[in-house]
């Protein structure tokens, strides 16, 4: 009898001991991974905006080509009046004539002149209301 409470103890502790062991070490790996996943979480970020920013401008600046190149077809063709062309593209240019992003241009923010409203009201009627898109 003297034996098997001996091999059952040794058992017991085998997998006790085991157990525990596989627990500590799951806990601390899971302690860990959130640990690190809190440290690359604002560079992942920082990254995803860059990436975003990198592509916002990459579209407008094919949108601006685009506009350019349509101008200059027209303009040779004769055929159309680029006064009468929509404002695709409206942002500063730097002086290296690169496009600077609003985010990094610093503005102060006024309130619209009352010309503005009544202009942009009627514009939203016109458009909304009477599907007048030309006026």
């Amino acid at each position: 009898m003297d034996r098997r409470k001996r091999q059952f103890g040794l058992f017991l502790v085998a997998v006790v001991l085991s157990a525990a062991a596989l627990s500590v070490l799951t806990y601390r790996f899971l302690r860990q991974d959130e640990e690190l996943a809190r440290q690359r979480e604002p560079g992942q970020r920082l990254q995803a905006v860059e990436q975003a920013r990198r592509e916002l401008i990459a579209n407008l600046e094919k949108i601006s080509l685009l506009e350019i190149n349509r101008r200059v077809t027209a303009s040779e063709s004769n055929s159309g009046d680029p006064a009468d062309s929509a404002i695709i593209l409206a942002t500063p240019m730097d002086r290296l004539e690169q496009l600077v992003a609003p985010w990094k241009t610093v503005s102060s923010v006024g309130l619209p002149s009352p010309g503005f409203v009544n202009n942009q009201d009627t514009g939203e009627t016109l458009e909304f209301q009477s599907k007048d898109f030309p006026r």
